[in-house]
């Protein structure tokens, strides 16, 4: 029975049974199946909606890249509106190596496109350099062929690069801009954040093929080009005292020069050169030596020029008789603290101003013994010494002066005659702009105001006075002694027919590299002056460093300040009042009536005794809107109707420079196109000018 029993459970189960169970397999598979469809769709939603920005943004950078619009950078000025540096259109020749499809026929093509050798091209783009520059600052010209050719990898960039249209004039006050057309000197340097503008940008879409194309679609930022700068030089001013400068230099195989020219009344610098100099538009050709400006960087010790402290000193504060009573001079010898003091001639008994106007070295210590250090001390740090001037260009030193507590016994003595005391050309300059205007010094400045493309002032710099240094009767007893400098003293070949300077010869003793002590073979000559005395508007300083032969002030630096004022006072009348209407506007809104008074130039030029027999009245001057150029007007002789006709001269194949001279000359209107070398004029050479007449430059750069 219980066999029979075992043997019955053992039966299969029924057919029913079997439908009922679960189908484990299936349900595992369905299960399987719904977590991937779950995780597919979690993930579609995370991609979808959670980190949609993130994905997107991905996505764009792949696909998408911002490109950098240069901006334009400001133009540079003169004080006319002749433009002196700006930025001209260029391009450059790039390859992104990775996108190149066959190298060495993209070299073949691109040599031939270049006029280059197709070896020298494929060794350049084969390299481990991933981007390649070919070219840089081409001409759209010569860019072009490459541009036609729309090769895989091969970038045309347009962009700007810095022109200089005068080429070395004024370079240490311009500067330069480097390769990323970034300010590296001068006023470029001194004003970058204005000048250089901010950049802008686009978007580029990348195409099935790789090369990025502009999407105008998506948002972009256009660029703010840089702002304009005014300046206060004057480039016809610029080229006479450069021709000048170079002549004396090269004369006397002189180490080198500089020369300063301000307008006492303002501080404005109108003219600033050194020579040895540099030409901005080929700046990597030079030493770094030649990139200083040394009218602010090398403070020398200035000689007799500095003795118009003493001067200040003396008629100031002891109400000095210039005629009264005479100072024994020694005979030409002063022992000194077991030191010997030379005159350059033995003098014996001399009235102070004799002491001044023959430069007696022991005369003025006589003078000048009577005051105490902190005394003369005061008086030089008044006139700007041992102090940067703060003019707007870089690389300014202060030059050196003693503090009081810092002389010995005989400093009051040497620094009265221009030794134990270092200045630089243009602190010495400023100076006698301070005696010229009557007793104040003026700041120095370069730049007159900053405009935007409208027209719009940005940021004006108005004439900023520092202090009172004398009164303005000792300026006037100073100024008195100085032209007797010229006209009856060393400063005689300063003298210019017809016109009242001022001024002071200055020979100092350098030091000798060598032997680091005075030398008697090495001397530093200047000449430090104004005009015209009667109503001062140009004060000059020259210095001629380490001449050869001749080197007395008066022989090697006064000749050069009297063949600059030749010139300059042979100017026609307008070209001194090119700033004149903009800047009397302004002014008059200001009530600021003294500006009036001084540009009564008739008072000026009758007292100046300009070239002309018959005082002038001037034309209008017209200006082109913006200030981009002036069209300089003839001026009309008083009481006739008409300007006498005159042959139109012939400038074909000067430079720009040298035609501006002839042409302002003669008083010639003239508008100006292209730069560099004066390729075709109208009228032609020899023509008849009527009245009214312009002349047309065409100037092209060979």
């Amino acid at each position: 029975m219980q066999g029979r029993t075992q043997k019955q459970s053992g039966k299969p189960r029924s057919r029913s049974t079997q439908q009922n169970a679960p189908d484990w397999r299936l349900i595992g598979l369905l299960v399987f199946w719904f977590m991937c469809l779950a995780a597919v769709v979690g993930k579609l939603i995370y991609v979808q909606v959670i980190a949609s920005e993130r994905y997107s943004e991905t996505a764009r950078k792949h696909l998408e890249k911002r490109r950098a619009l240069q901006a334009q950078r400001g133009t540079i000025v003169d004080r006319t509106g002749e433009v002196v540096a700006a930025d001209i259109i260029n391009y450059a020749i790039a390859v992104k190596t990775d996108d190149v499809e066959n190298r060495r026929e993209t070299a073949a093509k691109l040599a031939k496109a270049l006029n280059r050798n197709k070896d020298e091209v494929y060794k350049a783009i084969s390299g481990t350099d991933r981007f390649v520059y070919l070219e840089r600052r081409i001409s759209e010209a010569k860019a072009a062929p490459v541009q036609a050719l729309k090769l895989p990898g091969v970038i045309v960039e347009r962009g700007f690069s810095r022109y200089y249209r005068y080429d070395a004039s004024a370079a240490h006050v311009i500067g330069y801009v480097d390769y990323d057309n970034k300010g590296q000197g001068g006023l470029e340097l001194e004003y970058e954040k204005y000048l250089a503008g901010v950049p802008g940008w686009k978007m580029m879409l990348r195409d099935a093929r790789g090369n990025y194309r502009i999407d105008f679609d998506a948002q972009s930022k256009n660029p703010r080009n840089g702002y304009q700068l005014e300046t206060t030089l004057d480039m016809v001013y610029q080229g006479i005292v450069e021709d000048e400068l170079v002549a004396a230099v090269k004369k006397f195989n002189a180490e080198s020069g500089s020369v300063v020219l301000l307008d006492p009344r303002d501080g404005a610098i109108l003219s600033m050169a050194n020579y040895p100099t540099y030409n901005p538009n080929k700046y990597v050709d030079y030493s770094l030596s030649d990139y200083r400006n040394r009218a602010i960087t090398d403070p020398n010790e200035p000689g007799s020029t500095f003795k118009m402290v003493a001067l200040a000193m003396c008629i100031e504060n002891l109400h000095l008789n210039l005629d009264g009573e005479p100072v024994f001079c020694g005979n030409g010898r002063l022992t000194l603290f077991d030191k010997t003091i030379k005159d350059h001639k033995p003098f014996g008994w001399l009235t102070p101003r004799k002491v001044f106007e023959n430069s007696s070295n022991i005369g003025v210590i006589k003078l000048a013994e009577q005051f105490n250090p902190r005394t003369f001390y005061k008086y030089a740090r008044d006139f700007g010494f041992g102090n940067q001037t703060t003019i707007d260009l870089p690389a300014e030193t202060n030059g050196v002066l003693r503090r009081p507590n810092e002389f010995h016994g005989a400093s009051v003595a040497y620094m009265s005659m221009g030794y134990e005391v270092m200045v630089t050309p243009l602190q010495l300059a400023c100076a006698y702009a301070a005696i010229a205007n009557g007793g104040i010094l003026m700041q120095p400045r370069v730049v007159n105001r900053i405009v935007d493309e409208k027209g719009n002032v940005v940021k004006a710099f108005p004439p900023l006075e520092i202090r009172r240094v004398v009164s303005g009767a000792t300026a006037r007893r100073m100024q008195e002694v100085l032209t007797g400098v010229v006209e009856h003293g060393t400063g005689a070949n300063a003298a210019v027919a017809g016109i009242t300077i001022a001024g002071k010869t200055g020979t100092a003793q350098k030091i000798d590299r060598t032997t680091n002590s005075y030398s008697d073979e090495q001397h530093a000559a200047s000449f430090a002056g104004f005009f015209p005395v009667e109503s001062p508007r140009f004060v000059m300083l020259v210095t001629i460093n380490r001449p050869k032969g001749e080197y007395y002030g008066g022989t090697v630096a006064a000749p050069v300040f009297q063949k600059i004022a030749h010139r300059i006072s042979g100017l026609p009348r307008d070209q001194y009042i090119a700033e004149g209407p903009r800047e009397m506007a302004s002014i008059k809104k200001e009530g600021d009536g003294n500006f009036l008074k001084l540009l009564d130039f008739d008072k000026i030029f009758d007292a100046w005794g300009a070239v002309e027999e018959d005082p002038q009245e001037l034309d209008d001057i017209v200006t082109r809107p913006g200030g981009a150029s002036i069209t300089r007007v003839a001026p009309t002789p008083r009481g006739k109707s008409v300007v006498d006709l005159q042959e139109m001269p012939d400038v074909v194949g000067m430079t720009l420079r040298e035609a501006l001279q002839v042409v302002a000359a003669r008083g010639i209107r003239y508008e100006l196109s292209g730069s560099g070398v004066v390729k075709e004029q109208k009228p032609a050479p020899g023509e008849i000018l009527s009245p009214g007449s312009v002349l047309k430059l065409i100037c092209k750069v060979y």
